[in-house]
């Protein structure tokens, strides 16, 4: 805001310092901030955004409360707070270009300070030092940390990145441990029968072992999983031979379960698990965390559910507002059509239109098409050369 005094920028710096997020900042990152920061003002009993609304834009109470609802997966709205002043709403929104997943509606008179994500987030780039001192929430900072994938979309963040339990690795290290055993056991051979060869054997065969074991490590690391607010991804890739990538929306997901078998798995917290889509089961084996995995893809799955319930409510209600506002304008009525009295023919115009009717002529909601009148003088030729005969 642009159009303060140098006390009313003072007292914003100062009340942006007591927000969480802002609370490690210098007063030259707070002054950067007030130099893009807006107000708004919105009266009592209006909304100051809808749940699935798209803004990307932060709000913070200044003044004033807000009563905040979430309509959940069935459709049924809940309270779940008020907003007073120096409350975050939107940082999601804001930070992780989500939409919003509670309606906020004015109880009092309400000013709040707005960061526009289009403002605010080329600081990452112009101010790194302040970006670097924000402190968002928990679930934020860790969605703006996680690992960044090309093939991301704009507005996607990383819910959860995971891989293989290391047990799975050593599970695929069995070949390896064979052909380890293999090769001791061929070097007892070889140091009883040919000593001279010992030396190149011993290197051959630690080649050979370290090649197995670099490609099943590579392997091993180059699967993974992604739990985005969109989708679910699975890489696998080995480098110069294959990458495959498999997705599946998230508003496929119909349920998801797990299961850890054995004794290793019930130390070591890992399982597997079984997503039911509605075009089939995706399969993650030996995942680490099973339960946190089924939860974090259970809430993504509900958030977009309700998203959904309450941009169909969002809809019904404009279209019920347009029609209300569309009943209270009166229409004037249509003019009449202006009907011009036809003019009335001449005498000789009169016998040419009796003798030579109008080929297509429009009576009302009635047309009249009539053959040409050449018809008529063919018909007519015979008749009448007799009759000049008879005549003459």
């Amino acid at each position: 805001m642009s159009n303060l005094t140098p006390s009313q920028v003072d007292d914003l710096v100062q009340f942006l310092r007591g927000i969480p997020l802002f609370s490690r900042l210098e007063d030259e990152d707070l002054h950067v901030l007030a130099g893009i920061v807006q107000r708004e003002s919105i009266q009592a009993g209006h909304e100051l955004y809808r749940q699935s609304d798209d803004d990307k834009t932060l709000y913070i109470v200044y003044s004033g409360q807000l009563r905040l609802v979430h309509i959940d997966p069935a459709g049924v709205p809940n309270d779940v707070g008020t907003a007073l002043p120096g409350r975050l709403l939107g940082e999601t929104s804001l930070l992780l270009a989500e939409p919003h997943d509670v309606t906020a509606l004015a109880i009092t008179d309400v000013v709040t300070l707005v960061f526009k994500r289009d403002a605010f987030m080329p600081l990452r780039e112009e101010y790194p030092r302040l970006w670097g001192r924000l402190t968002p929430s928990e679930l934020v900072a860790q969605r703006l940390n996680a690992p960044q994938f090309g093939w991301q979309a704009k507005d996607e963040a990383v819910v959860l990145f995971a891989r293989e339990h290391w047990w799975g690795l050593l599970r695929r290290m069995f070949f390896p441990l064979v052909a380890l055993l293999g090769i001791i056991a061929l070097l007892v051979v070889i140091q009883q029968s040919l000593p001279a060869l010992l030396g190149l054997t011993v290197l051959l065969g630690l080649t050979v072992l370290g090649g197995l074991v670099a490609y099943v490590f590579v392997d091993w690391r180059n699967d993974y999983w992604v739990v985005t607010n969109k989708r679910i991804v699975h890489v696998d890739e080995i480098i110069l031979i294959r990458k495959k990538r498999h997705e599946t929306p998230l508003p496929a997901v119909t349920q998801v379960q797990y299961e850890r078998q054995g004794i290793a798995a019930a130390v070591l917290d890992f399982g597997d698990l079984e997503v039911e889509t509605f075009t089939g089961n995706i399969g993650m084996r030996d995942m680490p965390n099973p339960m946190l995995i089924k939860r974090e893809i259970q809430e993504e799955v509900e958030k977009l559910q309700a998203r959904e319930r309450a941009a169909g409510r969002k809809g019904i209600r404009d279209n019920l507002e347009k029609r209300i506002i569309a009943k209270e304008i009166p229409k004037a009525p249509p003019a009449p059509p202006v009907i011009e009295p036809e003019a009335r023919p001449t005498l000789t115009l009169g016998i040419l239109r009796y003798f030579f009717p109008k080929l297509v002529d429009r009576q009302g909601e009635v047309i009249l098409w009539r053959k040409h009148w050449i018809v008529l003088w063919r018909r007519a030729l015979w008749p009448t050369v007799i009759l000049v005969i008879a005549l003459l």
